[in-house]
């Protein structure tokens, strides 16, 4: 099986935070000659959780967005009653593990699983164990303030 550069979230407007999450993932796709992969999903968790929420990029426009930067592979994960209760383990399990992840790219703010219970101390262990490497991109800052989606919703009229 294919080895891959995995990088995993919600990516809600493809602001600059995201884009040094991307930039990491293809440059250690390239160094490593394997593809890169972006998982996401569809709706964003946040979305799932709050119907009314106001989202900054469609699944389309997301997607367009990413192969044109040069992501090889998007997998879209289908967030739903279901999938919210996969456990911590479960996740990596079958999406960090099952997919021959070589490398894992995240946020500094990363959590995973039902009820948020993953978190990088646990990724950092279970990545360990699988002698699978991992990046830990730190918050990206503007004006003093890191960039987020939320801080993105919260002060745009859309």
């Amino acid at each position: 099986m294919t080895n891959r550069i995995i990088t995993i979230g919600a990516f809600d407007g493809l602001h600059l935070g995201h884009k040094k999450l991307f930039k990491k993932t293809l440059d250690l796709a390239k160094k490593n000659n394997c593809p890169s992969t972006v998982i996401t999903f569809n709706p964003i968790p946040k979305k799932y959780f709050n119907p009314d929420l106001k989202i900054l990029t469609t699944i389309n426009d997301k997607l367009l967005e990413l192969y044109k930067i040069g992501i090889d592979e998007v997998r879209v994960l289908d967030f739903n009653p279901k999938f919210i209760n996969i456990s911590a383990l479960d996740f990596l399990d079958k999406y960090i593990r099952d997919l021959n992840a070589k490398a894992v790219v995240v946020g500094w703010d990363f959590q995973f699983g039902a009820d948020k219970s993953g978190d990088l101390d646990l990724l950092k262990k279970y990545l360990e164990q699988k002698k699978i490497d991992l990046e830990i991109i730190p918050p990206v800052m503007k004006n003093g303030k890191v960039i987020k989606s939320s801080e993105i919703r919260e002060n745009r009229e859309i």
